[in-house]
């Protein structure tokens, strides 16, 4: 097995190491030659269950329908160039909507950039405000595949909390991509990533104190389902004061 294709190979399968410690358990892969490494490491992995779709935009709206039917975080990949774009509408969708998806897309490296190489854009940072995070990983190397579970762990974190939605790993692979039998388990663990504690601010709680001071008082059925909304943050509620009428 050739040495370049064989840590490939081992950087796919940290990542979905990290991806499935982190709780990613559906994987939707749109073939392509650069993201071979990573589609091979999704298809073996054990504890993933892998959807080929061929057309990269279906495939998005496939994995934003599935993440949002099983409450959780579903992963993409795709190979390099135009076919990363066709993620993009989905990829709204998913923004919007606040549903987590995973985005892994394979890349040349940086030698094959800005010279005039096939199937080549500038990928890292493509899909802008619409992501959470984006993250151009380093170029495979054995000693890093710690580094690349802990990337993808991070990024599955990102995807569900605070605000829900699409994250971006963007994945530069060298050839030969494919690679020869399968290799001996990594033993690679996630990483454990805790959440901040968030408080409110002072000053605004103060704020929503007088708002709401008589609030809830009477029992019509309007001001009822004001009341029950307020614990429901997708539903509105109309917050009424003396002098004026918030929404």
């Amino acid at each position: 097995m050739d040495e370049t294709a064989e840590i490939n190979y081992a950087w796919g399968r940290a990542l979905f190491d990290g991806l499935s410690g982190a709780g990613v358990r559906r994987v939707v892969l749109s073939p392509g030659s650069r993201s071979t490494p990573l589609a091979l490491a999704a298809a073996r992995h054990p504890d993933l269950h892998t959807q080929v779709v061929l057309d990269e935009r279906g495939a998005a709206f496939f994995a934003l329908g599935a993440a949002r039917a099983g409450g959780a975080p579903v992963a993409l990949v795709a190979t390099s160039g135009s076919a990363v774009s066709e993620w993009l509408p989905g990829v709204t969708e998913a923004d919007l909507a606040r549903v987590p998806l995973i985005l892994l897309s394979a890349d040349r490296p940086p030698e094959l950039r800005q010279c005039g190489a096939n199937q080549t854009i500038d990928q890292p940072g493509l899909f802008g405000s619409r992501s959470r995070f984006s993250l151009e990983l380093p170029l495979p190397e054995r000693a890093l595949l710690p580094t690349a579970c802990r990337a993808a762990t991070q990024a599955v974190a990102v995807a569900r909390w605070p605000l829900p939605g699409p994250v971006h790993l963007n994945v530069p692979l060298r050839e030969p991509l494919t690679p020869g039998r399968d290799g001996p388990p990594l033993a690679l663990r996630a990483a454990r990533v805790s959440r901040p504690l968030l408080q409110p601010d002072p000053g605004h709680l103060q704020e929503c104190r007088y708002l709401v001071k008589d609030f809830g008082t009477s029992q019509s059925p309007k001001s009822t389902r004001q009341r029950d909304s307020r614990y429901c943050p997708d539903r509105p509620a109309l917050i009424t004061t003396p002098s004026r009428t918030l929404q």
